[in-house]
């Protein structure tokens, strides 16, 4: 097949064509490091402040590499979602990326491969999936949510996003929010003082403002319990510890009173829900027995009675769940519901899933036109340029049969009309050709290189 050689207004208009190309082409990179990849002793010295997030987006922008960027750290991942459109240094663009995220850490003498990159679309399903919270150390939760958007409006706020990182950032709240309206992915708690809360909730009532709780144990367990229980109204607890000191600082935290050990069969009949989170030895004795707890409903009218027992060995004894109106669960009932939760939620994720594959399938596709219009454009303005150009030559030709001007004008009109409607004829096809093929890059410029080609 013989190739057609280009006019030098076909070849201006396939240059400015592939000018145009490069300018709505960016490259998109994302590099970074999270629990997925390395362990908390390293992943610590890359949790950087807001102050040196900042840092490390001036640094990004101002080189002159980077067209936009953002930097989403928390404390279980950093990462940098960045496009550029300039050439690569030599040693390449996200190596170069990698030493600056270390500089500005002030951590040195990295194993190679400590960042995970990624490029192009790959790091669109990515970004998709961080924002949705499957990519999370607890499947589904909230919060890289509202980090990733604090991240983005930080770096809008800046300058450092413009059309292409704000349609992908865009597109990835857009799925996230889909995600969380079409799934219960975030719905079923996956710790045990999340469950244990639920439970009470479903016991005594959604708002816990009215119940007492009294904690026994005040580390690490017992703190996280009343997180969750003052989250859902609980107020002024009782904490009990075997540290009076432990208690106190715990006790005020959460507004509430510090009690002894000592103290706390007295203070049973009070409290509504009763959580255990103690450290215990092996043969140690438990912290409240059957008789105490007995001695409780009696005084309480038979009000019910809530246990959670967190502890492992266990606190209570499990003989009060033989007592009329107690209700106790131990960390094995409560890891149950975690599981059969955990199960529900694979259910959902698959589904989340599905949804993040059909968005990134779009976001792909869109992305592919952005470089199939400047072609068409191109194409469009070549022809039109061709077009003229016979027009022009065939009225000279007709100059010379003696028309009139009226009638020049009128074959002129006739001229345009044909003419525009053949090249109209002729692009249609190509260009529906280009756009159905616009999932493929290759197949672009193959379909491309055809049509101008032959």
């Amino acid at each position: 097949m013989s190739t057609v050689r280009k006019s030098k207004p076909e070849l201006q208009a396939l240059s400015r064509a592939s000018s145009e190309r490069d300018k709505l082409w960016p490259k998109l990179f994302l590099t970074g490091v999270s629990h997925h990849t390395q362990p908390l002793e390293f992943r610590e010295k890359f949790g950087l402040s807001s102050a040196k997030s900042q840092v490390l987006l001036e640094r990004l922008l101002s080189t002159g590499y980077v067209s936009e960027a953002v930097v989403n750290s928390t404390c279980n991942r950093l990462e940098v979602i960045w496009s550029s459109q300039s050439p690569e240094p030599a040693h390449g663009l996200q190596s170069w990326v990698e030493e600056m995220i270390t500089d500005v850490a002030e951590f040195k003498g990295l194993p190679e491969g400590f960042f995970y990159n990624l490029r192009d679309i790959e790091a669109v399903r990515h970004l998709f999936r961080v924002a949705s919270g499957l990519d999370s150390m607890v499947v589904g939760e909230n919060q890289i949510m509202g980090q990733l958007k604090k991240a983005f409006e930080q770096s809008q706020a800046r300058g450092g996003v413009n059309g292409f990182l704000n349609r992908l950032f865009d597109k990835s709240f857009a799925v996230s929010k889909e995600i969380r309206t079409d799934t219960k992915v975030g719905e079923r708690s996956l710790s045990v003082c999340s469950v244990a809360r639920e439970l009470a909730q479903q016991i005594k009532g959604e708002n816990l403002k009215s119940c007492k709780v009294l904690l026994i144990g005040a580390g690490e367990t017992g703190r996280l319990a009343l997180t969750h229980f003052c989250s859902a109204g609980v107020e002024e607890p009782l904490v009990a510890n075997r540290s009076p000191e432990k208690a106190r600082e715990v006790a005020e935290r959460f507004k509430g009173e510090a009690i002894t050990l000592d103290s706390v069969s007295a203070r049973l009949p009070e409290a509504d829900i009763v959580i255990g989170a103690s450290t215990l030895e092996m043969g140690d004795p438990v912290l409240v027995g059957e008789s105490e707890t007995l001695a409780a409903i009696k005084s309480r009218k038979s009000e019910t009675q809530l246990y959670l027992d967190l502890g492992v060995p266990r606190n209570f004894s499990s003989k009060i769940e033989n007592i009329d109106d107690v209700f106790l669960y131990n960390v094995d009932h409560l890891q149950e519901v975690v599981a059969h939760n955990l199960g529900c939620r694979r259910d959902e994720v698959e589904n989340a899933e599905r949804i993040i594959a059909q968005a990134v399938k779009k976001f792909e596709k869109w992305w592919e036109l952005r470089l199939v219009e400047p072609l068409i454009y191109g194409a469009i303005e070549n022809f039109e340029a061709v077009r003229l150009g016979e027009v022009k030559r065939s009225m000279k030709r007709l100059k010379k049969v003696g028309l009139s001007n009226e009638q020049m004008s009128e074959v002129q009109s006739a001229l345009d009309r044909l003419s525009k409607s053949l090249v109209s004829r002729a692009l249609s096809g190509p260009i529906d050709a280009l756009k159905k093929d616009a999932d493929d890059k290759q197949s672009v410029f193959d379909t491309f290189r055809r049509f101008f080609t032959g």
